[in-house]
Order: structure tokens, then C-alpha cells, then sequence
């Protein structure tokens, strides 16, 4: 998916060229997270720093702890 702001001269605003990359970078995250979704992934978004309690169980702050089976 290319950016609608792609064709946008860079010279109409200097500081464009860097908002356009940060505008690209949120469509492929975007992007990448249909593509989990659509592999079955559950992302767990803004949960927080998580680590594993066992191989099936995840924990972090902002989801408390998730299980698998």
C-alpha cells in the first residue's frame, strides 16, 4: 500500500519528509497487525512489558495474565 502523502513534494514543508515517514511507519504496523489477525495471532496491544510464566501463560500489567491451550 503506498502512502496517499508519497506524491507530495518534500520542499512544500521541511519538516514533511519526516512526518511522512512516521505516517508510513503506522501503516505497516497497521499492516502487520491484519496480517496476525488474519494467522490466528491474538496480539495483546498496549499491554504493557510481558514475560512468559509458563509455556502457555503471558502476564503484563496492562492485560494481567493470559492462558493458552
Amino acid at each position: 500500500m503506498v502512502s496517499p502523502l508519497a506524491s507530495v513534494p518534500s520542499w512544500i514543508w521541511p519538516g514533511f519528509g519526516r512526518t511522512r515517514q512516521v505516517i508510513d511507519r503506522i501503516h505497516e504496523k497497521k499492516q502487520l497487525l491484519d496480517h496476525l489477525d488474519e494467522a490466528g495471532v491474538h496480539v495483546l496491544a498496549n499491554a504493557g512489558e510481558a514475560h512468559f510464566l509458563d509455556p502457555h501463560t503471558v502476564t503484563s500489567p496492562g492485560a494481567g495474565r493470559v492462558a493458552w491451550r
